[in-house]
C-alpha cells in the first residue's frame, strides 16, 4: 500500500524500498517526509489527549508499544509435522549465524529465532524478522533486499517464497507475512520450503487500521508501506500524534485496476473527512496522509484505502 502525503493537495509519492542498500540505511531522504502548518486552535481531531506522563525531571514518556520482537515471535505459529528443537546440534545454530550475518541489523527492529525439526528429523533454522517501521509492509521488500545484498534479480515465484544465498554458502528461503517477513534455511531445501509453506496456508488476513484508530509514532519513525501495523494503534484516550481519519476497503470485485478512478475516490473521501473535522486543506492543518494500491498491489486482491493526519 503505498502512501501519499497533502498539505494544500493530493499529491501521489512512491515508496522508495531497499533498492540502494546505503540509502536504506543511512538516509532519512529515501522516505517520503511528513509537512504540515502548526494546527490552529480550531482545529480538532475527533478525539482527545490526556496529559503526557513524564518522567521525575519532566521529560516526556511516551506511551508504551508492543516490542517488536513480540511482535516477531506471534508469526511463527506451530506447524503440523514441525518441532521446536530445544538442544539443536552445531550444525542448525550454524544456519542462525549465516541468517543473522546475512540481515542489516539497521534494517530489523525486531526478531525471533527457532530451531525446528520435522518428521524426517531435518532442521531448519528459522528466525522471524519484524524491519523498522517504514519498511513494514512493503511487498517489494524482500525481492528489493535479495538484490541489494546479492545482486541478484529474484523472480517473483509462485508460492511467494523467494530464495537466496547467504556469504557463508548456506541456502535462505524468504517468506513475508504482509508485515514483517521469515527468513529459513535447512540443509534439506525441501525441509525449510515446506516449513514456510505451512505458515503461508496457514496465513490469516493482516488486520489494517480502521477509522478512529490513534496512533504513536517515534519521531524518528515514517508511516509504513501499509497501514497494517497494530503495535503503533494507542488508546485515544491518551497520548498520540496520529489519528486514522476513515480507513476502509473498497467494495468492488472488479480485476481491472483504474488509478485514476481510485485516486478520485480517495480524493473524495478523503478532502471530506478532513473538512468535517478541519476545514478547508487550504488554510488549515495538520498534514494528510493517504494510502491507496498501486497497480501491482491491486493485482494481488488490495482494495484498501487510508486517509491519516499527524498531529
Amino acid at each position: 500500500m503505498n502512501s501519499s502525503e497533502a498539505s494544500t493537495t493530493h499529491r501521489y509519492v512512491s515508496r522508495l524500498a531497499v533498492v540502494a542498500l546505503g540509502c536504506a540505511l543511512a538516509a532519512a531522504a529515501c522516505t517520503p517526509q511528513i509537512s504540515g502548518k502548526d494546527s490552529p486552535t480550531d482545529a480538532t481531531l475527533s478525539t482527545t489527549t490526556t496529559t503526557p506522563a513524564t518522567d521525575g525531571e519532566g521529560n516526556f514518556l511516551p506511551p508504551q508499544r508492543e516490542d517488536p520482537a513480540d511482535v516477531a515471535i506471534d508469526v511463527l505459529s506451530p506447524i503440523e509435522g514441525f518441532e521446536e528443537v530445544e538442544d539443536p546440534p552445531a550444525t542448525a545454530n550454524d544456519l542462525l549465524f549465516f541468517i543473522d550475518q546475512w540481515l542489516p541489523p539497521d534494517l530489523v527492529a525486531g526478531e525471533s529465532e527457532v530451531i525446528y525439526s520435522d518428521a524426517g528429523g531435518n532442521h531448519v533454522a528459522v528466525v522471524s524478522v519484524i524491519p523498522n517501521l517504514t519498511w513494514r509492509g512493503d511487498p517489494g521488500f524482500i525481492p528489493d533486499l535479495i538484490h541489494a545484498l546479492t545482486g541478484a534479480e529474484p523472480e517473483s515465484p509462485a508460492t511467494g517464497i523467494f530464495t537466496a544465498d547467504s556469504p557463508g554458502g548456506a541456502v535462505l528461503h524468504l517468506w513475508s507475512n504482509g508485515d514483517g517477513f521469515v527468513v529459513a534455511s535447512s540443509l534439506d531445501e525441501d525441509a525449510a520450503v515446506t516449513y514456510l509453506s505451512g505458515l503461508e496456508a496457514d496465513r490469516q488476513p493482516n488486520p489494517a487500521w480502521a477509522s478512529g484508530d490513534c496512533l504513536f509514532l517515534d519521531e524518528t519513525e515514517d508511516l509504513p508501506y501499509a497501514p497494517f501495523p497494530r503495535d503503533v494503534v494507542v488508546p485515544c484516550s491518551g497520548v498520540h500524534n496520529a489519528e486514522v481519519l476513515i480507513g476502509f476497503t473498497q467494495g468492488t470485485d472488479s480485476e481491472t485496476f483504474d488509478g485514476e478512478a481510485i485516486e478520485r475516490q480517495r480524493n473524495f473521501d478523503c478532502d471530506e473527512a478532513y473538512n468535517m473535522a478541519f476545514g478547508d486543506q487550504l488554510t488549515h492543518a495538520p498534514g494528510l496522509i493517504t494510502y491507496m494500491p498501486d497497480e501491482d498491489e491491486w493485482d494481488r486482491g488490495d482494495r484498501y484505502l487510508a486517509c491519516v493526519v499527524i498531529i
